[in-house]
């Protein structure tokens, strides 16, 4: 397994760089992992950078070279441009010692969808809440029958 599958980013571009320092044309058709090797250090200028070598080198550049510059190219870009984020605590039915992302009201604003990270697994959860209560406890996404 390389140092890239195994998401160990910072000894991949470790092994491309002393790829370059050994041979700078060696890295060509390694371009598409390095950059990606880059990204997974949040090092999207650089990634792109590699990107754009790439894709100048390439008259039929491939369908994943140009997602990773697509993706490289937001990335810088939000980077720059921060969204705010300003999470808050929804109390203790909601929010638990589990990872819990991606929330989204309904338009009524009286269920709340999330995803919450049980023991490494995955599934969204439900609240409901009407305008005078608290959110109640949720159930399992998966569990329950809904008509959005």
């Amino acid at each position: 397994m390389s140092y890239l599958a195994a998401r160990q980013y910072q000894l991949s571009v470790d092994a491309f760089q002393q790829l370059i320092n050994l041979d700078t044309g060696a890295i060509r058709p390694a371009r598409i992992p390095y950059a990606k090797a880059l990204g997974g250090l949040a090092r999207y200028d650089e990634a792109l950078a590699v990107i754009n070598q790439y894709m100048a080198g390439t008259k039929n550049p491939s369908p994943a070279g140009v997602t990773l510059k697509g993706n490289f190219e937001f990335a810088v870009k939000a980077k720059q441009n921060p969204a705010p984020f300003e999470p808050r605590n929804l109390g203790d039915n909601i929010n638990s010692v589990y990872p819990e992302y991606f929330p989204s009201l309904t338009i009524d604003d009286e269920t709340l969808i999330f995803t919450r990270r049980l023991s490494g697994n995955e599934d969204f959860f439900i609240s409901r809440r009407d305008s005078a209560q608290p959110w109640q406890k949720p159930g399992y996404g998966r569990t329950h029958q809904h008509s959005f």
